[in-house]
């Protein structure tokens, strides 16, 4: 009588849904925060929207960003604060949400059901930050992350409908005062100067590509780039070929 081998190796099926099982574990291990830019709505009416889901105790705290929060039963404290990107002082609010796990997030969208019962609105220009903690991540894990989220920064903002922040809400929607000819000068490293005029820029994007289509900035062995700082605000300048480097 034969005797058949049962193939007992994982298949590529197998294969990709253990690998799916394990990013969501990798996922629900991780601690997360978020800040929510939010208009058309006071500080004190979004921490009492805050408190219709999470209970605890609504304070008073002022200071520079004439904060309120919300104290929770557990202890956590969520925080609405004044943010310099919205447009009106007086009615609008930054949801800082204290240290949140994945058995949070139904909490999170309860909170936000609320603020927006409450008569919240989301900017053009801003909308939410989202943190993620690091957990027990690896630095060659964190270093592939910076790298993907660089190479697919375009496909993610466009993927997300992310609006490109426009040059005239920028200063408390003052906008940018411009002068006739170059409203500043670029020096890179080999003493090449680069004028630019933004006075045909709408965008922060329109900046970026005067500065890197520059007739004078188009050599890849010396040219300069501009792109937006991947934490916090402004633009910065790489700069991977130093003259004599």
């Amino acid at each position: 009588m034969g005797v058949t081998e049962k193939n007992t190796q994982p298949t590529h099926n197998q294969h990709g849904g253990n690998k799916m099982q394990n990013q969501v574990e990798t996922l629900k291990s991780l601690t997360y925060g978020t800040e929510l830019e939010l208009e058309s709505i006071t500080r004190r009416r979004a921490a009492e929207a805050v408190q219709s889901v999470v209970g605890g105790t609504i304070a008073y705290k002022g200071g520079t960003y004439d904060a309120w929060t919300v104290t929770a039963p557990d202890g956590r404290v969520w925080k609405m604060m004044s943010d310099a990107s919205l447009s009106s002082r007086s009615n609008s609010a930054e949801v800082v949400t204290p240290i949140l796990r994945w058995e949070d997030i139904d909490t999170l969208q309860e909170v936000v059901r609320a603020l927006r019962r409450a008569g919240a609105t989301t900017p053009r220009t801003t909308s939410q930050h989202i943190h993620v903690g690091i957990g027990e991540m690896t630095v060659a894990q964190l270093v592939n992350l910076v790298k993907m989220e660089y190479k697919q920064e375009e496909l993610l903002i466009k993927s997300l409908g992310t609006h490109e922040t426009r040059l005239a809400a920028l200063n408390h929607r003052r906008g940018v005062t411009t002068v006739s000819g170059a409203d500043f000068t670029i020096r890179r490293t080999d003493d090449v100067e680069l004028a630019i005029d933004v006075s045909s820029a709408q965008t922060i994007g329109d900046v970026i590509d005067l500065i890197n289509n520059h007739p004078d900035n188009l050599d890849p062995a010396t040219a300069v780039t501009a792109r937006l700082r991947p934490v916090g605000n402004g633009l910065e300048l790489i700069e991977d070929h130093p003259a004599g480097g």
